[in-house]
């Protein structure tokens, strides 16, 4: 199942490989550049490609309904140790509006909650800036 080569089992600070994602470009297969673990295991592959295909026929939903079956089956494999992830802090000026703390949002931290932020020039330049 797999090929032995374990560098990345484990994964410090982000998801390890024990998180399937539930999008469209699933990980886990051989091929795949988020499998640091070489897994090669014939099971997910072949549910991989059905996960996908659900997703772009059916819908997300159902997409994500198929991988939490087959994350059931990831998890009891064990194939990598999940360890917890670390500490984060963010500290943004009074005066941006609608940032919570994102570093991040979506399938590989794209920066989409950028449209959602602003600056409140009245307050900055209440504070002398």
């Amino acid at each position: 199942m797999n090929t032995g080569k374990y560098q990345g089992i484990t994964d410090g600070g982000v998801a390890s490989d024990s998180a399937f994602h539930t999008t469209p470009t699933l990980t886990g297969t051989p091929s795949a550049a988020s499998n640091t673990v070489h897994l090669n295991d014939p099971k997910i592959d072949h549910a991989l490609k059905d996960i996908r295909m659900t997703v772009l026929t059916k819908g997300m939903k159902a997409g994500i309904a198929e991988a939490r079956e087959l994350a059931r089956y990831a998890v009891g494999q064990a194939y990598a140790i999940p360890v917890p992830y670390n500490y984060k802090y963010t500290f943004w000026w009074p005066w941006v509006k609608g940032y919570t703390g994102e570093s991040g949002a979506g399938y590989y931290n794209m920066p989409n909650w950028v449209h959602y932020v602003w600056v409140d020039t009245e307050l900055k330049k209440s504070m002398g800036y």
